[in-house]
């Protein structure tokens, strides 16, 4: 009978662990709030801290095995959303907004963004971008009595949308130009004689104009 060793494990996943503590929050919020009134929805504001709390902790201690860039941002991105929800703790009672929707969907947006900044290939990114945006999406729309809120919900999707497909284009050029949509190996026919190659330089414009026209 073999034995069970700690050592045969794989511990390939422990890069993604804080972020699987975010979506795995994200749900937990979601979930809870069956139970919570829109008007005393700020223990869930609470859980949301407690899991971006968590997900700090194990970036921090070293959890996560990437370089100092994506580490800066993630951290950056854990505290960003733990000062929005302590903004949002008193907001969202008073104009009861549906809390677990709010705080669920804030962590997803969250997840995305950590997503973006760990990505070593463009479909990563383009996953990360999505799912920030979506949840943002709906976060924007989420007073539905009040008019410019749908107003802006709409306005969102639709120039989201168009920027969509401007990066999809953009990442469709740059692996014509390129054959890989490894960040390195772009990286690696940016700073090369592939510069001058016209499919290249057309999606980095792409990606350009996708920055200018997404909504910040």
């Amino acid at each position: 009978m073999t034995q069970f060793s700690l050592a045969t494990i794989n511990f390939v996943w422990l890069p993604i662990l804080p972020m699987v503590v975010i979506a795995i929050g994200a749900m937990a919020v979601l979930l809870a709030g069956v139970r919570v009134d829109d008007r005393e929805s700020e223990g869930l504001g609470w859980l949301t801290l407690a899991t971006l709390a968590i997900a700090f902790i194990l970036v921090f201690a070293g959890a996560i095995s990437v370089d100092g860039y994506s580490t800066f941002f993630q951290l950056l991105i854990i505290l960003g959303a733990a000062f929005v929800v302590l903004m949002s703790l008193d907001y969202a009672d008073y104009h009861r907004l549906p809390g677990a929707e709010f705080y669920s969907l804030l962590l997803f947006s969250a997840l995305g963004m950590m997503l973006m900044a760990t990505a070593g290939d463009l479909i990563v990114i383009f996953l990360g971008l999505e799912t920030m945006s979506i949840a943002i999406y709906v976060m924007v729309g989420l007073r539905r009595r009040d008019p410019r809120s749908n107003e802006a919900s709409i306005k969102y999707f639709l120039l989201g949308a168009f920027s969509t497909g401007f990066l999809l284009y953009g990442i469709a050029l740059v692996y014509g130009a390129t054959g890989s949509i490894k960040l390195a190996a772009i990286h690696a026919a940016l700073t090369g004689a592939m510069l001058s190659n016209p499919l290249l330089l057309l999606g980095q414009f792409r990606f350009e104009r996708t920055h200018a026209a997404r909504p910040q």
